[in-house]
């Protein structure tokens, strides 16, 4: 439905080409995504995640090192940056996040290999200075410690943990709530989210507009478009992002589109955790992993409903549908990871 609606909106759309070629680039990652979840089981698919989340880390960082002008970005306010073959450095921080996530889950015997990796990608998240691959990879740890509480064999071990892993989650949330501008402090941001706040009054007064169906796929942002021009007055230059990937749906597919987008999100993250919990196995632990980092980054970010995002949501989603057709009894009852 979300496609299909992707595809109708180029009747309204500003540019109808831009929304048709766009929205078919939508249709060749789900189906893409359908096929590989199809023909690769749960441990083939992490391997190969996993193998090509280390070639893409392992050359933006020998690009960085051999072709600096092209690997380290030279803008005023993120001069020095890695941002390896990505166009930004924010886009490799997501990559890090994703590749970690993987790197907890994939099979593999060897230990020493994995926290070297683990060392590999923290770093590379050092050196981006991406403030949301920090938080990220914060979640992820946390998450990580959280899966290993639930599949603890002992129960009082799991009640104990969870209550202080409660506690403590608890405790940094009231600490952020109490002093934000201590916490945007350290990870180096302004109460605006250097400029993000405006961007989204923008946006959602260019919303407010056209509640229902937005603007078309595609065809809200740049100074071609209608909402790229209502935006404008509060950004103040032309942007090319919402920096929220549930504000760019909700611009392009309005209210509809919103709606179907996050009963996507919402189920493939219910049915992952309900697999996680009654089947186990690495693979349900890392989807819920990655489909909360999809959630949360998206808030600041554009990255859950198109590109990569979009593959693995639909991924999972596909993955859900034929577990649904395997016996309870043949599922891997393995314990969420293998680090």
């Amino acid at each position: 439905m979300f496609v299909a609606l992707a595809i109708l909106s180029a009747i309204w759309a500003d540019s109808a080409s831009a929304s048709l070629a766009s929205s078919a680039l939508l249709l060749v990652i789900a189906g893409s995504a359908a096929f590989v979840a199809r023909f690769l089981n749960a441990d083939d698919l992490l391997k190969t995640l996993d193998f090509g989340f280390k070639a893409v880390i392992s050359i933006s960082l020998a690009v960085a090192l051999l072709v600096p002008s092209f690997g380290i970005t030279r803008r005023v306010w993120t001069n020095g940056a890695l941002e390896g073959i990505y166009p930004h450095r924010n886009v490799l921080g997501y990559v890090v996040v994703l590749g970690l996530i993987t790197l907890l889950y994939a099979p593999g015997r060897r230990r020493w290999s994995k926290l070297l990796w683990a060392a590999v990608y923290v770093g590379t998240m050092i050196w981006t200075g991406s403030a949301t691959s920090a938080v990220g990879i914060g979640m992820v740890l946390i998450l990580g410690i959280v899966f290993r509480i639930t599949s603890a064999k002992d129960a009082r071990t799991r009640v104990v943990a969870t209550l202080l892993v409660l506690a403590s989650g608890s405790v940094a949330l009231l600490a952020a709530t109490y002093n934000p501008t201590a916490l945007f402090d350290a990870l180096g941001r302004d109460e605006t989210l250097t400029g993000r706040t405006e961007i989204w009054r923008g946006a959602e007064f260019a919303f407010s507009l056209r509640p229902i169906l937005g603007y078309g796929w595609n065809s809200i942002l740049g100074e071609d478009t209608t909402s790229g021009r209502l935006i404008l007055p509060y950004a103040g230059w032309y942007t090319n992002s919402t920096h929220n990937g549930y504000l760019a749906v909700a611009l392009q597919l309005g209210i509809v589109g919103l709606i179907i987008a996050s009963l996507i999100l919402v189920r493939a993250l219910y049915c992952s955790f309900r697999l996680m919990l009654r089947r186990g196995g690495p693979f349900w632990a890392w989807s819920v992993q990655v489909i909360i980092a999809l959630a949360v980054v998206n808030a600041v970010e554009t990255r859950a409903f198109l590109d990569f995002g979009w593959f693995l949501l639909v991924l999972i989603s596909s993955k859900v549908l034929l577990e649904k057709k395997v016996p309870a009894a043949d599922a891997n009852r393995m314990s969420p990871g293998y680090l």
